[in-house]
């Protein structure tokens, strides 16, 4: 898979398909992916009814279900919409936070230290209509780019100095997530952390337990309710393929894999991430419940349609077991055609 998440690539290939019809190998060619992953995406988006095909000259072509999409923003999260104000007021912090940085360290900001220095700004100094809430790496703003140039407020240039400051001694990404997730008590964060590194690193013995240690403590402190039981499902589904492989591959067999479980673990992470997501955006003030519901829901089709797809393909490398009727891995029996 391409460094973009399957998602991203998903709705690249809707942007496409918005100006007009075309073929799988015209999406290929016009998105920059491979005709494989051209084919999936659209066969995916087609199946959970985004996209619509006919046939002309022998060819399948696709366009979108317009009666199915929302305005979707690509410089949001979820594409959810913002107000002037939000808009305004978040631009503004962004772009003054950047200059600070720049200013106090001769580098550019990254995205992720940006986020969390915004964040930390609004919530200690409560300000008011920027909206933001934890998605993949932690709490961000909802609206996560500001690329045209706007007047940056100085407004609150002494409290984002000390922040600042404070950040610039953390020397990389994986420390500040490691700081941030502590600071914020977010032991589930903390592990996906863990679990994203350790499936980034060749496997040894010692990994391996780990790795399975850790899954498990991340299955147990991902919160069950009401509206997210089909997410608890593919958690519980990879957990239980993840205990079956490492009892039953040896390092080598489990190595050979690692690609896929880290493209399987990233899959399942995003579909939980956009359910903490709207659930943190919940009962704030900057959404109604009936727009936030319309706007996860469909996000939640594509990535839960994405992590399906990986559960099945990873349910094909483990061990075929008596398994009891009851284990949620017998939902990914199948495998992708």
């Amino acid at each position: 898979m391409a460094n973009k998440q399957r998602s991203q690539i998903y709705e690249d290939v809707v942007q496409l398909l918005k100006k007009g019809s075309f073929t799988t190998l015209q999406v290929a060619e016009n998105t920059g992916i491979n005709w494989e992953t051209a084919k999936n995406a659209v066969e995916t988006l087609t199946r959970i009814n985004l996209l619509t095909s006919h046939e002309e000259s022998g060819k399948t072509y696709y366009t979108v279900n317009e009666a199915n999409f929302l305005q979707l923003r690509k410089d949001t999260l979820l594409g959810l919409p913002l107000n002037a104000k939000q808009e305004e007021t978040t631009k503004a912090l962004l772009s003054r936070i950047k200059q600070r940085w720049q200013e106090h360290t001769g580098k550019v900001i990254s995205k992720t230290f940006l986020q969390k220095i915004l964040v930390r700004l609004v919530e200690e100094n409560k300000i008011q209509n920027v909206p933001y809430g934890w998605y993949l790496f932690g709490e961000c703003a909802v609206l996560f780019t500001t690329e045209e140039d706007i007047t940056p407020t100085k407004k609150y240039d002494e409290e984002i100095d000390i922040i600042v400051k404070d950040y610039a001694k953390i020397a990389n990404t994986n420390e500040l997530l490691q700081t941030y997730y502590t600071r914020k008590g977010n032991q589930l964060y903390l592990l996906r952390l863990n679990i994203s590194n350790i499936l980034m690193e060749p496997f040894k013995v010692d990994s391996l337990t780990t790795l399975k240690k850790t899954v498990r403590d991340f299955l147990f402190n991902f919160p069950r309710t009401e509206d997210n039981t089909e997410i608890v499902g593919y958690l519980n589904a990879f957990a239980s393929m993840i205990f079956r492989l490492v009892n039953h591959k040896n390092e080598k067999e489990m190595e050979d894999i690692r690609p896929l479980l880290n493209d399987t673990f990233s899959s399942l992470w995003e579909s939980m991430a956009t359910y903490n997501l709207y659930h943190s955006l919940l009962n704030k003030d900057w959404y109604d419940l009936a727009t936030l519901q319309r706007y996860y829901k469909l996000r939640t089709q594509i990535v839960q349609e994405i992590v399906e797809n990986y559960l099945n393909v990873l349910n094909d490398q483990t061990p075929t077991l008596e398994i009891p009727k009851n284990d949620p891995i017998n939902k990914f029996k199948g495998t992708l055609a």
